[in-house]
């Protein structure tokens, strides 16, 4: 063969070589549409950040997020809503969600005059709802559409920090994204599943309905889900410590900090400062008037990079990143403390902003716990969404979710379990594991 010849044909070889591992490398062409709302007070720190998150994403889930800076604190929510609206209806990838970076001004509602007010993604969500504001306080009342019909258009997804001064927020807002790099490089990625059932009337059936519902999304991992609960009767299940009693808060901090967990999934009262039952609380304020050994403070520094990657939770009020019902407190928001915090693995928190919820019922779940699994196609947005837009009954009222129950995501919108390739062998955690309830 003549040297010119053999030149091409390696010229070829090389090429082909090339566009195979750049095919390998390139994610699939983008099916969804986000948008990043975030403040240009913030934007130029958090730039390049964001665009390794944004990058993740795309090689993840062949999602493309676009950011669009603004000056969003000094608008009012009608025009951020306004603004969604118009996203949705314009160009041709569909937009499915929205991430609200930092504390972008939200919709409230509240049920009268000096009631407990309490955010509402909806309002961001569903672009058709017409919202009531009888005393044109600026809080809204209710909420009229056709459950039933009118779906949501987008969901969206909340990254609040633990902060009321701007410097701060900015701190925590340029760790937080860095902590999802890590994630997404697979430095915090836990192992097994938790379920705490918590309370006096979770029974063995309900702990036995939570347990089948949880276990198939973990079969692809071959990962353990251990149990705490009072009532459960099957192998392997924590007791609580106080034979025939309730857990404590303590107990509830020891399982959480003993090991790195893939997910948390909480069924226990309480409100946006933390779990509490009975006289007992794991809580970021202790309150002044009670100086009970029982009442524990939330402190991350114990979790050492342990705790679980995804919270989903059950219980009134938890996921209100407001963390107050009158003003904003966002420091005093669990949700908030477990996101932003150096010392933790948690990238998600799902749960309620309302103070009375649905509770223990698994049903209401389903749909959320359905999009985590591994080796599927979903994402913990998807699954919020669904079950936005599910048909969920409470006493007369059906689509509970899209008004009278308020969900909210805060954290990756797209984090869930990992594919099974991704985990063939367990990592070795930098810190040791500890035993439940070890104190």
């Amino acid at each position: 063969m003549k040297p010119r010849v053999i030149s091409a044909v390696c010229l070829l070889l090389m090429l082909w070589q090339l566009s195979a591992t750049v095919a390998q490398e390139l994610p699939l062409l983008p099916h969804a549409r986000v948008v990043i709302v975030v403040d240009n007070s913030v934007f130029a720190s958090l730039k390049m950040r964001l665009a390794r998150y944004i990058k993740n994403v795309l090689q993840t889930h062949a999602v493309v997020c676009i950011v669009r800076p603004a000056d969003y604190y000094q608008m009012k929510p009608a025009e951020i809503r306004a603004f969604l609206k118009q996203e949705y209806e314009s160009r041709r990838i569909p937009l499915v969600g929205a991430i609200m970076v930092g504390p972008i001004p939200h919709a409230l509602r509240t049920t009268g005059p000096r009631q407990r007010l309490i955010p509402c993604p909806l309002y961001y969500e569903d672009f058709d709802a017409e919202w009531v504001d009888q005393d044109n306080d600026g809080n809204f009342e209710d909420v009229i559409t056709d459950r039933r019909q009118n779906i949501t258009e987008i969901w969206t997804a909340w990254w609040v920090p633990p902060a009321l001064d701007q410097l701060t927020q900015l701190r925590l807002l340029r760790s937080w994204i860095g902590k999802l790099d890590r994630y997404y490089g697979g430095e915090l990625v836990g192992r097994d599943q938790m379920l705490w059932l918590g309370g006096e009337d979770v029974g063995d059936d309900v702990c036995q309905r939570w347990a089948k519902m949880l276990r198939p999304g973990l079969e692809p991992l071959e990962q353990e889900l251990k149990i705490w609960s009072r009532a459960g009767q099957q192998p392997g299940v924590h007791h609580p410590a106080e034979a025939g009693g309730d857990f404590i808060a303590q107990e509830l901090l020891d399982a959480l900090t003993s090991q790195s967990w893939l997910h948390a999934h909480i069924v226990a009262p309480g409100d946006a400062e933390g779990w509490k039952w009975g006289e007992t609380g794991l809580v970021t304020v202790r309150p002044d008037q009670d100086a009970s050994e029982r009442v524990v403070l939330l402190d991350a520094t114990a979790f050492q990079r342990r705790g679980p990657n995804i919270v989903t939770t059950v219980g009134g009020g938890l996921a209100n990143f407001r963390g107050d019902g009158v003003k904003p407190a966002y420091d005093k928001s669990v949700a908030n403390q477990l996101l932003f915090s150096k010392y933790t693995n948690t990238v998600a928190f799902c749960g309620a902003a309302a103070p009375r919820t649905a509770a223990e019922d698994p049903d209401y779940c389903e749909k959320i716990l359905a999009a985590l699994t591994s080796d599927g196609d979903s994402y913990l947005a998807e699954g919020y969404y669904r079950m936005r837009n599910g048909d969920y009954a409470r006493g007369d009222e059906r689509y509970i979710f899209r008004g009278l129950e308020e969900r909210v995501l805060l954290g990756d919108p797209f984090a869930r379990y990992p594919d099974s390739v991704q985990l063939a062998k367990p990592k070795k955690s930098a810190e040791p594991q500890r035993k439940p309830n070890a104190p």
